[in-house]
């Protein structure tokens, strides 16, 4: 009373002097505005925000759902307080006029003050996010089993047992993750009964980053350190401990990555949900974020199919070998590599025929085939990254098997246009399987790119051969794609070179029975075409390991003429270089020495001398 009867006292001497309210109500406007504001208060415990934080942490709420029946409860006594207040005053316009009002007169230019509702609700968000933080931290991804030692060598059988058990445990890992990540956010949609606050699922949003990320980075110290395949460093066959390693890692990424996907075969899942929700909410900031957990998890993809993939392309034995291929003569690289023929119809008399490569070589085909074969081997059911990354490995190995090319193409070509030829066709199939590889295969893709225009612009130098080789070395790759495309399918699924190459052509093939091709623009001219033979002699390497399963191996100088035609002499045999061919037409020529061991008589003996066809 006596405080009231002064201040009555100083407001009536005021009045009597000349001075006027708004004089005396603007520092108690300015103390107004420090209660309510606490980003102007100096202190914010003497707050009303600071206040709720206060009544807030006392409540020892430990879910969400108690903090949203906390909001509920200050809710309606504050709007029972409202009420009460605007009858008081005898104004019944809305609460928002009202309280605009009240701040204009009593904090003039000081704009609209939040209200006690308005700073309650703040409070709790605040509150239910930090809460959010701290229960997303008790969740724990685990995605590869920490201190596995496997043993090293395991039969194919087992190894595929090992890979089975591999996706069931990533499935029950990430499962379990799931199941805690549904019972929470059950949990948080109880904050609110019309929505979920922004603020409490950027919370949400951060929580599982966080989780991701650590995952992510226990996931890549469990992996083995596999240096890039070019440049060209000394590569060590990896033991099956270090391949399961790298195959564990890409199936567990593979399985996370299914997750995310809210078209998941398996359905959907609440992390894939919550990644949807925020990524289509219209909050730019949960928008970004959403995308930003999804360029991780596809970055940390590519990096660890990267990895299995360099693995994988380093794992294998390969039997056939670039250098071989340097070593043959020229006339032995067709009936080496398969060749077929062209047909060219003459104005007068016979057609014209020229060889031409209608198959990869050995060297790059059992490396293609060898890796499609691992790729399906690892059960990696999402091939597309994983295919992505073996292209990127088998560019790597290539360039660097490539930089070991003859220094002088020029003076290769002197001798013949076979080996050239031959490589051409490699360089375009490689072209056309290895297209669209994984971020870290560009550069050895490039190297490839500009080593067959490199080779073109030599092998097609003069006019002549440009004219004669270059559309048919193209059908002839097209040809050879469409054959493969089946054994090599998830090099070709994802290609734009191989749809843009696949386009149905002009020209004409009448071999085996297969499409037609021919010389661009000049399609449906019987005299200007050509016909594309793929009848061929089996090439000699498939025929070199059953020699010695003929009884002319049990010959010493058989099994002499069988070391002459290895196709990778020993380093210190000193050959003459001769036709690989006329070294084998020796060793069968042979063989005739053999009917002089069998003397048939007549009679039955001769007719069964007839009818043996040695």
């Amino acid at each position: 009373n006596e405080i009231l009867k002064q201040k009555a006292a100083m407001l009536e001497a005021v009045f009597r002097s000349g001075g006027s309210m708004a004089t005396e109500l603007a520092p108690l406007g300015l103390q107004f505005v420090k209660s309510w504001a606490p980003e102007v208060g100096r202190d914010s415990g003497k707050t009303f925000s600071g206040h709720f934080e206060a009544l807030i942490a006392s409540s020892s709420s430990t879910t969400c759902a108690e903090l949203g029946q906390l909001q509920q409860l200050f809710t309606q006594r504050l709007t029972a307080f409202r009420r009460a207040l605007a009858e008081s005053v005898g104004d019944s316009r809305d609460w928002p006029a009202l309280w605009k009002g009240a701040c204009g007169l009593f904090c003039p230019g000081k704009g609209v003050c939040p209200d006690s509702l308005s700073a309650l609700q703040k409070c709790v968000e605040q509150s239910c996010a930090q809460l959010v933080k701290e229960k997303l931290k008790e969740l724990k991804l685990v995605l590869v089993e920490p201190g596995e030692q496997p043993e090293e060598e395991v039969d194919e059988c087992r190894r595929a047992e090992q890979l089975t058990e591999m996706r069931s445990q990533c499935q029950a890992h990430i499962s379990s993750f799931d199941e805690g990540l549904g019972s929470f956010l059950d949990d948080v949609v109880q904050i609110s009964e019309i929505q979920i606050p922004s603020t409490v699922t950027f919370a949400v949003m951060e929580g599982l980053e966080l989780q991701l990320a650590t995952a992510l980075q226990a996931l890549q110290s469990s992996m083995p350190r596999v240096a890039p395949l070019w440049p060209a460093t000394d590569l060590q066959v990896p033991s099956w401990k270090v391949q399961r390693a790298a195959i564990n890692a890409a199936i567990a990424l593979e399985v996370l990555l299914a997750a995310v996907d809210p078209n998941c075969e398996r359905g959907s899942t609440r992390l894939g949900t919550a990644l949807k929700d925020a990524s289509t909410s219209g909050h730019a900031a949960l928008s970004e974020k959403a995308t930003a957990i999804t360029n991780l998890l596809q970055q940390h993809v590519e990096e660890v199919n990267c990895t299995w993939a360099r693995v994988v392309v380093g794992a294998g034995e390969p039997i056939a070998r670039l250098g071989s291929f340097w070593k043959l003569a020229d006339d032995e690289v067709g009936p080496a590599c398969g060749w077929g023929s062209a047909k060219f119809p003459a104005r007068e008399g016979e057609a014209k025929s020229v060889a031409v490569p209608i198959q990869s070589s050995a060297f790059v085909f059992e490396r293609l085939t060898f890796a499609s074969q691992s790729l399906a081997s690892a059960k990696l059911k999402g091939s597309a990254p994983a295919a992505a990354a073996l292209k990127a490995a088998l560019a790597e190995y290539f360039a660097a098997a490539y930089e070991d090319k003859p220094s002088d193409l020029a003076r290769l070509k002197r001798s013949g246009m076979s080996h050239l030829l031959q490589w051409l066709f490699d360089l375009n199939f490689l072209h056309l399987s290895l297209a669209a590889a994984a971020s870290p295969g560009a550069a050895a893709l490039q190297m490839l790119r500009g080593l067959l225009a490199q080779t073109e612009s030599i092998a097609f130098s003069d006019p002549v051969d440009r004219v004669l080789y270059q559309d048919l070395l193209k059908a002839s790759v097209n040809n050879h794609v469409q054959e493969t495309k089946v054994l090599l399918a998830p090099f070709f699924t994802q290609s734009p070179s191989f749809v843009s190459q696949a386009q149905p052509g002009v020209g004409r093939s009448n071999s085996n029975s297969k499409p037609g091709l021919a010389a661009p623009g000049i399609a449906g001219d019987e005299n200007e075409g050509f016909e594309l033979q793929t009848s061929y002699t089996a090439p000699l390497r498939p025929v070199l390991p059953r020699f010695p399963l003929l009884p002319v191996a049990m010959n010493v100088n058989a099994r002499s003429d069988l070391d002459r035609l290895r196709l990778e002499p020993r380093a210190k045999a000193d050959i003459r270089p001769q036709s690989l061919m006329q070294q084998a037409g020796g060793l069968v020529g042979g063989l005739g020495g053999l009917s002089s061991r069998f003397r048939f008589g007549k009679g039955e003996d001769a007719k069964d001398a007839k009818a043996m066809n040695v």
